[in-house]
């Protein structure tokens, strides 16, 4: 009984620290252990590039008290709906190449809803700057990219509705 009570501890222990270790974007470095897509995978050169950036201390001084509760609701949306994923009972890591690629037309689909949710209607209008600061514009040369972006700024009203410059 002593020994299952040692073991159960030890196994508690080591899932926190765990845990620990994939807390903030770290999380997107946990999520590619887990299912191994690769260094070209979204996990690596999107998901976890992004939430690094606007993440980071610096980037968030150029956001307004509403940019950065919008980046850290969609970073945690982003983040619970890649968990919620992977977690997923039907798909089983390592993923296949056919595998990772539905992980990432998930994600990016992933991103209209969190954004929406998010408020990005309201932020993309004040944070313009900030946003343009943060994104790399060969990034949405991508079809799922471009797709993700066309049904957001759809939602908010078409380009115009954010980007009017004037």
């Amino acid at each position: 009984m002593c020994s299952f009570l040692l073991l159960s501890l030890f196994f508690t222990v080591l899932s926190v620290s765990v845990a620990d270790e994939c807390r903030g974007c770290q999380a997107y470095d946990c999520f590619e252990d887990a299912v191994h897509c690769g260094n070209d995978s979204y996990l690596v050169k999107y998901g976890g590039k992004y939430c690094r950036k606007f993440n980071d201390p610096e980037t968030l001084k150029n956001f307004s008290p509403i940019g950065r509760e919008f980046v850290e609701c969609t970073t945690s949306c982003l983040k619970r709906f890649m968990q919620n994923y992977i977690n997923n009972t039907s798909r089983r890591p390592p993923y296949s190449h056919s595998q990772c690629s539905d992980l990432e037309k998930a994600a990016f689909g992933s991103h209209v809803k969190c954004y929406l949710d998010c408020d990005f209607c309201t932020v993309c209008k004040t944070e313009k700057a900030a946003l343009f600061h943060v994104y790399e514009f060969r990034d949405f040369f991508s079809w799922s990219a471009m797709k993700q972006m066309y049904e957001v700024l759809k939602s908010c009203g078409g380009p115009h509705a954010c980007f009017d410059l004037f």
